[in-house]
């Protein structure tokens, strides 16, 4: 028994030792990413972007902090470590339970290394919480609506389609006044409010298509945008679902009859869609309104403003990758040339000139084929920095496919035609040095007219019979 005791305790005490450290570390994990958090919201977002980006990482710590404290909440209700916990605290003799525990602690982190504790998380980056948008969204700043414009419309189509023999029955006919786009963004509610009930019964199933789907992004597009803010939707969710079945009961929902939607289920969850996709709209009236300027903005834009916009993100996308650039050589241990070196090399090399400005531009990063900036990773992956030239057609082509490409293009036949070449064979392909394009052409022609005199001969010696049964060759007949 007395053994057993023992063994009991020993295997007690290691439990408690390892679920503390457990414990422990929970505990260093929440204040990491506590003070992650706080760190954040101390520096000011510089621009939209930066702000939902903030946000959505301020999202990712707070369930970080719930799942583990959660965890830590299981591990002090679990009823074996409070029974060995109360065990301890009845032993009579702290002092060597205290120096047992220790030892304990000590022998658990000698048996199991752990790696060092961080003093503070990752900063976040452009991937950390990274949240993707159309080119339309403009990483957040408006709605993409045109989908649902044209789900809208068509439930025009569709509804005034189905209502034309009742505007005929009652002889007043109806004129659809058509929604352009930049109205339909800032017109959504009216629309839902203003549309006949009996017309979205009509086409009850395409209105259901558009209201439903519509609900579904405009949801999904306020999360994205603000993300903190989810708490406080979900509460006036419900609070205007609650309301809804108050109204739908009085026949008070605006928007629908309740004589012609009683006991139409489907009529009712279109219309808590309605309900809903209201109350979303109504939380983002700023969005809505950039949506429209926007909108109508890019349709009265001129030629100048819009070749102004494409320099203005060109010079955006050179600043992007020249930080990108620093940032590799950075870590590479690559030394960054500057300017003004890369133009007294340029200057000091007159002969590859073109060449350098075909690779690099002022900022000395380099470019693809078609002179835009690329990673150093992606040029050095396609081979842009081996160099292939060619004395046909005197130029320089950096990689392996502008190289082999050319040899099809115009300026390579026209340098063959300068040699007096007048075709662009496949025997010529991949050819450069102009005395083995020469020796090539010549042994052509040579084989070419070879193969004529043969052809000849050969016709001559063809036998025939003449008029009288006399046989001679085709070539005697000739003569003669």
């Amino acid at each position: 028994q007395f053994l057993y005791f023992i063994g009991a305790a020993s295997w007690s005490s290691t439990m408690e030792s390892g679920i503390v450290e457990r414990i422990r570390q929970l505990h260093a994990d929440v204040e990491q990413h506590r003070a992650a958090i706080v760190k954040q919201m101390m520096v000011p977002a510089s621009n939209f972007r930066h702000e939902l980006l903030i946000s959505h990482f301020i999202l990712h710590q707070t369930r970080q902090i719930a799942t583990k404290s959660e965890e830590l909440l299981d591990l002090y209700e679990d009823d074996d470590y409070a029974a060995a916990r109360d065990q301890q605290l009845n032993a009579s003799e702290a002092t060597r339970e205290f120096e047992a525990k220790v030892a304990q602690l000590r022998e658990y982190h000698r048996s199991h290394p752990q790696p060092p504790v961080k003093a503070v998380l990752d900063e976040p980056s452009f991937l950390d919480g990274y949240v993707e948008f159309d080119a339309s969204e403009r990483h957040g700043r408006c709605l993409s609506l045109q989908q649902h414009y044209s789900r809208y419309m068509t439930f025009v189509k569709v509804s005034g389609g189905k209502a034309a023999a009742e505007r005929a029955a009652t002889g007043v006919r109806l004129v659809d006044k058509l929604v352009e786009y930049e109205d339909f963004i800032t017109s959504i509610v009216d629309i839902f409010h203003n549309t006949p009930c009996s017309r979205k019964l009509a086409a009850l199933e395409s209105y259901t298509a558009f209201v439903v789907e519509l609900l579904r992004y405009v949801e999904g597009f306020f999360k994205r945008i603000r993300p903190l803010h989810r708490g406080q939707a979900a509460l006036m969710i419900k609070e205007n679902g609650a309301d809804f079945e108050r109204q739908w009961a009085e026949g008070a929902v605006p928007g629908w009859d309740r004589a012609q939607c009683a006991n139409n289920a489907a009529a009712k969850k279109v219309a808590l869609a309605e309900n809903f996709t209201e109350c979303y709209l109504g939380l983002m009236p700023d969005v809505l309104q950039k949506t429209k300027d926007f909108t109508v903005r890019q349709k009265t834009k001129t030629t100048d403003e819009i070749e102004k916009e494409i320099e203005e993100e060109e010079e955006k996308l050179a600043a992007d990758y020249e930080k990108a650039l620093q940032a590799y050589n950075k870590q590479a241990g690559i030394a960054t040339t500057s300017t003004g070196a890369a133009e007294a090399a340029a200057d000091a090399d007159g002969d590859d000139e073109d060449d350098d400005a075909r690779r690099f531009n002022k900022k000395n990063f380099p470019l693809d084929a078609e002179g835009k900036p690329i990673p150093v990773w992606l040029y050095h992956l396609h081979g842009l920095h081996l160099k292939y030239k060619c004395e046909i057609c005197m130029h320089t082509y950096y990689g392996e496919v502008a190289f082999t490409s050319h040899f099809r293009e115009l300026r390579h036949t026209k340098g063959l035609q300068r040699l007096g070449i007048n075709e662009n064979l496949p025997e010529l392909a991949l050819v450069t040095s102009r005395k083995s394009a020469l020796d090539i052409w010549q042994r052509l022609r040579e084989r070419k007219v070879g193969s004529k005199v043969r052809h000849v001969s050969t016709v001559d010696d063809e036998q025939i019979e003449g008029a009288g049964g006399i046989v001679t060759t085709r070539g005697a007949q000739a003569r003669m």
